[in-house]
C-alpha cells in the first residue's frame, strides 16, 4: 500500500530555481451551485427531460473534480450537491405545471431522493474505508494547491513531503496489522463480505492517491 512518496522528495529540491506561480483558484476544493428553480419553472414548466440530463451531467462533472473518492471534502460536497437540487425542486411552482409536467416533476424528485439515499449508504462505506488512509487529506491538499497554482518554496516543501512519507509508512504497518487480525478472525468465525469490501475500497483508494502523487510530481517536474 506504499505510495512511494519518498521517490520524489529529493527531486522537489530541483524546483528551487523555478519561478513561483501566484494563487488563482481556491485551495478549499470544488464547489457547486445549482440552477435557479424559478427560472427553470419558466423555461421547463412542463418538460423536465433537459433538467434531468443537467442533474446527471452536473453530478458526474462535480464528482470528477475531487482527487479522491475517499476524501471528506467529496462526501461533504456531494451532500451539498443534493441539498442544492432539493432547493431547486422546492423553488419550482408545482401548481402552475400541467398534468404531464407534474408527473415529470414527481418522478424527478423521486430520482433525486433515491440517488441521495444511495449516496448516503455509499458515504458510510467510504468513511469506513478512509480509516485505512488517514493521510489522504494531506495528499489531496497538495493537489488542490497545485490546481490553485499556489506559490511553493521547495526548501520548505521537502520536509513536509518527508513527514508525509513517514506517516504513510507508519499507517501501512497499522493497516497490515488490522487486515491480518481481521483475516484471522474470519478464518475462525467465517467470511465477512462487508469487511472485505471495505479493504478492497481502501486498496482502490490507495491506487487513486498514488495517481494524485504521480500527477503532482509530473506537473512540477515539467
Amino acid at each position: 500500500m506504499s505510495l512511494k512518496i519518498r521517490t520524489f522528495i529529493p527531486a522537489v529540491l530541483i524546483l528551487a530555481g523555478t519561478s513561483l506561480l501566484p494563487a488563482q483558484v481556491s485551495t478549499t476544493g470544488p464547489r457547486y451551485t445549482g440552477p435557479d428553480g424559478e427560472e427553470i419553472s419558466m423555461s421547463h414548466a412542463n418538460d423536465f427531460r433537459d433538467l434531468l440530463d443537467r442533474f446527471s451531467k452536473d453530478r458526474e462533472t462535480f464528482q470528477r473534480q475531487f482527487p479522491s473518492r475517499l476524501e471528506a471534502k467529496r462526501i461533504t460536497g456531494m451532500e451539498k450537491f443534493f441539498s442544492e437540487w432539493h432547493r431547486v425542486l422546492l423553488s419550482m411552482n408545482f401548481d402552475q405545471m400541467n398534468r404531464s409536467g407534474k408527473v415529470d416533476y414527481i418522478l424527478f424528485r423521486q430520482k433525486i431522493e433515491r440517488d441521495h439515499q444511495q449516496f448516503k449508504a455509499e458515504a458510510e462505506h467510504l468513511k469506513a474505508a478512509s480509516r485505512f488512509l488517514l493521510f489522504a487529506e494531506k495528499i489531496t491538499a497538495l493537489e488542490y494547491e497545485r490546481r490553485s497554482q499556489k506559490k511553493y518554496d521547495p526548501q520548505r516543501l521537502a520536509p513536509r513531503l518527508e513527514g508525509l512519507a513517514q506517516e504513510i509508512e507508519r499507517e501501512e504497518q497499522r493497516v497490515k496489522g488490522e487486515v491480518m487480525k481481521s483475516r484471522k478472525h474470519q478464518k475462525e468465525k467465517g467470511p465477512d463480505a462487508n469487511r472485505e469490501r471495505i479493504f478492497k475500497t481502501a486498496e482502490e483508494g490507495c491506487r487513486e492517491l498514488q495517481r494524485v502523487v504521480d500527477n503532482w510530481f509530473n506537473y512540477y517536474r515539467g
